[in-house]
């Protein structure tokens, strides 16, 4: 390509990123119950602090285009030991989700996010602190089913990489599978596949003439002038 013409077409393509996701904005909110168990620990502490289970969650996701959300999560899980008092973790997380396949009412999404969950009363696990942070990275596959334009119910499988930077000794990871269902409201109606209205196509024009050929405007002869006599002759 021509370098004068890299400019010019580079700038079509970023107005095309940018004017494309208009017409699917959509932004939606919604709860989920998450269930979640240890795999394994990878590293530092043997087991480490234990997943708890169930997650309640509240879900916010913002609907860039038809294929690429935004999504924010926040969940409370409780663990209710044999003995002792119950430890609570709240978790604050951000990531993306990522449209697979679509169909007329169904979307195949990757999820993946990541965050912090601050844990009180963490003494249940030896070691621990009464408080304690650690971070977590979310790996979710996801079926979304919208039943009209604004309700969707989603389920999801995945896996969940936990890191507890004060571990004893040093740091310790645990992994964990998790699946979960949950329900959405989008405001506008644009999430779900197929809802966004496509702008109009431009309509072709043709000549008067027999032979059916296109003609530009340019060509087109202007009405005769009543006042010129023209139309008597």
């Amino acid at each position: 390509m021509d370098s004068k013409h890299i400019l010019p077409a580079a700038a079509l393509a970023l107005s095309g990123l940018v004017a494309a996701p208009a017409e699917a904005q959509d932004f939606g909110i919604g709860t989920g119950l998450t269930l979640g168990g240890n795999v394994g620990s990878l590293g530092g502490a043997a087991g480490g602090l234990p997943l708890p289970g169930p997650l309640v969650g509240l879900e916010g996701a913002y609907w860039l285009n038809d294929a690429l959300a935004l999504d924010f999560y926040t969940n409370l899980g409780v663990i209710v030991p044999d003995g002792g008092d119950a430890r609570f973790d709240m978790a604050l997380a951000v990531g993306i989700l990522y449209a697979l396949a679509q169909g007329d009412s169904t979307k195949l999404e990757l999820g993946v996010r990541a965050g912090v969950i601050g844990i009180i009363n963490a003494t249940t696990a030896p070691g621990a602190d009464d408080e304690d942070a650690d971070l977590f990275l979310d790996v979710l596959l996801r079926v979304e089913h919208w039943f009209d334009n604004h309700f969707a119910l989603n389920g999801q499988v995945g896996i969940n990489f936990r890191g507890d930077p004060d571990g004893n000794p040093g740091f310790s990871m645990l992994l964990g599978a998790q699946a979960g269902l949950g329900v959405m409201y989008y405001f506008d109606g644009n999430a779900r596949p197929g809802s966004g209205s496509a702008a109009p196509a431009a309509p072709s024009r043709r000549s008067g003439g027999s032979g059916g050929r296109s003609s530009d405007a340019g060509s087109e002869e202007p009405p005769p002038d009543p006042e010129s006599g023209a139309a008597g002759w």
